[in-house]
């Protein structure tokens, strides 16, 4: 039994560690994103979309109204005629019939607005008093939070006492017109106002606010086929059995390459050793030659493997195996960008995690031998006696996968079919020739 691949070359190039920094330094930036008094802090104006789907389709629908409406209407709008205008036009909406008067008032709101759609949107959530009613205490409340967003993570109710016990101390010294103290219910519920990520960072550190806000956690989306490519290694959650002599031999390591663009797999590579040169190259070879190779596993499959040619960037993490002087090398030949992914940030490259996710819970989720991350689900469960599939059918298993199921399946919310955005990207674009 032999690893998929014909590479079997390896080196290594020492970590450059000099240009990166601890990840819970707060650089100058972040720091300024740290607590700030209530009064001061940036309000962003919300767009469409961050409404609910709901509320967003209702403010069409009125706009749609208005527009109808306004075509057939030059100049005022009088009552009688558009109330004739909404019993014309009221199938062409999906919403409730308004009546005149309301639809005078969103044409008002929409035109205050200078034509921003937000103004049609049902404002329920600004109901409500926003002016607090208890004013004079800020310097106080300032000083409370500040102690509260101490890396130690006092409690609220330890910082409540100190805000209290510092009104009182001021207070014994004003004869007329004493500082207010509101109750530990406000004073919590304004504790709680304050902006998440900023408080996350003062008392958990860069790293955790990051993992917990995904803070500047994007990137630019490709437009093409094989302009961005993620590859990482799992070691899966499955024990095989020897080809030959039918006993376990241990988890697999499975090294996987994605297209972000298409969603598609378009290589691997599977064996037992440790993630290095040889593996990556293997991989990255597997993901660029054409799949010729398919048609002849002992397999019958419904799809074909349509992935193959250059990559243009290839997005890895900080693995030592991904600092390989050879990879390096090979990259520059190919002429392939090269992008690090940032220390202890893998949402910047979620494709191929997520793709793990998924593999685990479909794939290996049914298979006798499957093992378990965490020691509490794996109980008492025996995954090595329980073992009955071979290497090579598991290999065989993982290309249907790949083939028949993860390329040719819609994702979870029906955007996006693989397959089909590869072929139209290709139809688009035509790739180079093959290696």
């Amino acid at each position: 039994m032999s690893d998929i691949g014909p590479f079997d070359d390896e080196s290594r190039r020492e970590l450059v560690s000099n240009n990166e920094s601890h990840p819970d330094d707060v650089s100058k930036e972040d720091s300024e994103l740290c607590y700030r008094p209530l009064n001061t802090v940036t309000v962003y104006e919300r767009d469409l979309d961050s409404f609910p789907e709901e509320r967003k389709n209702e403010a069409l629908e009125r706009f749609k109204l208005l527009s109808l409406i306004g075509k057939e209407l030059n100049g005022p709008w009088p009552l009688d005629q558009v109330k004739a205008l909404i019993e014309k036009h009221k199938d062409d909406i999906t919403i409730s019939t308004p009546s005149p008067r309301t639809v005078l008032r969103w044409r008002e709101r929409y035109e205050r607005s200078d034509g921003d759609l937000k103004s049609l949107i049902v404002r329920n959530h600004a109901k409500g008093n926003r002016k607090p009613k208890v004013v004079g205490d800020e310097y106080y409340f300032d000083l409370a939070v500040q102690s509260w967003l101490e890396a130690e993570r006092p409690k609220i109710s330890k910082a409540y006492e100190r805000y209290s016990d510092s009104i009182d101390v001021a207070n014994e010294n004003i004869v007329a017109g004493k500082i207010p103290c509101v109750s530990y219910k406000t004073f919590s519920r304004r504790l709680k106002q304050l902006p998440p990520y900023a408080v996350a960072l003062q008392r958990h550190g860069k790293y955790f606010a990051d993992l917990w806000y995904r803070h500047n956690a994007k990137h630019k989306p490709p437009t093409r086929v094989l302009e961005r490519v993620e590859i990482d290694h799992t070691q899966l959650d499955l024990m095989l059995l020897h080809d030959e002599y039918l006993v376990p031999i241990g988890r697999p390591c499975l090294t996987m390459l994605i297209d972000v663009f298409s969603g598609c797999i378009i290589g691997f590579h599977l064996g037992f050793h440790a993630p290095g040169y040889a593996t990556v190259a293997k991989a990255l070879l597997n993901a660029m030659k054409p799949k010729d190779y398919v048609k002849d596993l002992p397999i019958e499959l419904n799809n074909q493997w349509l992935c193959e040619g250059k990559i243009e960037r290839l997005v890895m993490d900080n693995g030592a195996e991904f600092w390989s002087k050879s990879i390096d090398d090979a990259c520059k030949e190919l002429n392939i960008a090269v992008q690090y992914n940032p220390v202890k940030k893998p949402w910047l490259k979620p494709f191929i995690e997520r793709s793990f996710g998924i593999l685990n819970q479909t794939l290996l989720d049914t298979i006798p031998g499957k093992t378990f991350s965490n020691v509490l689900e794996k109980g008492d469960y025996d995954a090595a006696n329980k073992a009955v599939m071979k290497f090579s059918t598991f290999v065989e298993e993982l290309h249907r996968w790949i083939i028949d199921v993860h390329n040719a399946k819609a994702d979870s919310r029906n955007n996006r079919l693989p397959n089909l955005y590869w072929r139209q990207s290709v139809k688009t674009l035509p790739l180079p020739a093959s290696l």
